[in-house]
């Protein structure tokens, strides 16, 4: 309904639902942001980190679309019930560039964000949202 034809270069971030590893895995699959069964060697590039971030890995590829800038669920503390407000208010903070402002740490901002997407879930297989958020041109 937004016309994303290829989110993982036309998203600059993605705020997902993340309270279980294979659900991450899963949601990179059916977000589009890799093929099916490619969820766990895409976890692997390194396309969904953060830029600049040393994470100690050698990524074999560079950032892309970063997933969870936010650190996810765990993060953030997974308030049940409060997750998809937590997403919204991280991805507006995002947009408006005022993450240092709220979470102290410059790294954590996308540079450059115009366009990012939630994820959230209450429990798999049931209701699902995604949500496509965009800075005024």
């Amino acid at each position: 309904m937004a016309g994303i034809q290829d989110p993982l270069h036309e998203l600059d971030f993605v705020e997902l639902h993340d309270a279980y590893t294979s659900s991450e895995i899963q949601t990179y699959e059916d977000l589009g942001l890799c093929r099916y069964g490619e969820g766990g060697p895409f976890a692997a590039s390194g396309k969904a980190f953060l830029p600049g971030i040393d994470y100690g890995l050698e990524l074999p590829e560079a950032p892309v679309c970063p997933v969870n800038p936010s650190g996810g669920l765990i993060a953030c503390g997974h308030p049940v019930g409060a997750t998809g407000l937590m997403q919204a208010v991280f991805a507006m903070w995002q947009l408006q560039g005022s993450i240092s402002g709220h979470f102290g740490d410059p790294a954590l901002q996308v540079a450059g964000a115009r366009r990012g997407a939630i994820h959230s879930h209450a429990g798999t297989g049931t209701y699902v949202t995604v949500s496509i958020l965009e800075q005024a041109a």
